[in-house]
């Protein structure tokens, strides 16, 4: 269980590596800001949707590398995760630990303020002052506010988005206009819901259609 835990967490932090140095290199905060996601929402719970592996696929075998596809050219390289936390006294201490001889990387803690957490990140990196690793939590760091930082995680050739490790669900929400710009891990704890509440009998009395009713027909967009 330990191992297991310790690739989650350090498989995570290896794919954000790729996927925030490229938006780092976006430049500014002028990520595209997107407008019209296939995003779902509706007001049941939402379960994980977990992939198949079939017992022939490389993800199923003991010997499969999940840092196999770092690339040579990036390690060595030191890797700035911004958060509020102090991981090292946390759980996070020891995927922290076993970073650099797991991925060949080195990690470092960026720490900012909770509250204005985007716009800070806005601010440093305006001034040349860049994370590679951000989280997107809630209120200050919700999505899509940080879209602002962000870069299409699908357009980075080493992050297979095929791994098993993924909730499909997170992918599914995170996708605007066809790029995806959020990962979870299976399992993660650190797992939040967008709730949607409305007064139904309000809506059928004056005949509008429901967000609950949008969402069975698969038009339950940001827009809508």
């Amino acid at each position: 269980m330990k191992s297991q835990i310790k690739r989650i967490l350090c498989l995570l932090l290896a794919v954000c590596i790729s996927v925030l140095c490229f938006a780092a290199c976006k430049g500014k905060g002028n990520a595209d800001s997107g407008s019209k996601p296939s995003g779902t929402g509706s007001e049941e719970i939402v379960s994980y949707i977990k992939p198949e592996v079939s017992s022939d696929s490389i993800y199923a075998s003991p010997d499969w590398n999940p840092y196999a596809t770092i690339s040579d050219s990036i390690k060595g390289s030191t890797v700035r995760f911004a958060t509020w936390i102090d991981h090292t006294d946390t759980e996070g201490a020891v995927p922290l630990a076993n970073f650099e001889a797991d991925t060949s990387l080195k990690a470092e803690l960026y720490i900012v303020p909770q509250v204005g957490y985007v716009n800070t990140l806005m601010t440093k990196m305006a001034s040349g002052d860049i994370p590679d690793v951000f989280v997107s939590n809630e209120v200050t760091q919700s999505f899509p506010l940080t879209l602002q930082i962000a870069a299409p995680i699908n357009k980075v050739s080493t992050v297979d988005l095929k791994d098993p490790i993924w909730d499909q669900s997170m992918l599914a929400t995170g996708t605007i206009e066809g790029n995806i710009y959020l990962v979870n891990t299976i399992g993660s704890p650190w797992s939040g819901s967008n709730l949607v509440y409305f007064n139904k009998p309000l809506f059928e009395e004056n005949g509008y259609t429901t967000p609950a009713q949008l969402y069975e027909q698969g038009e339950w967009t940001w827009d809508a």
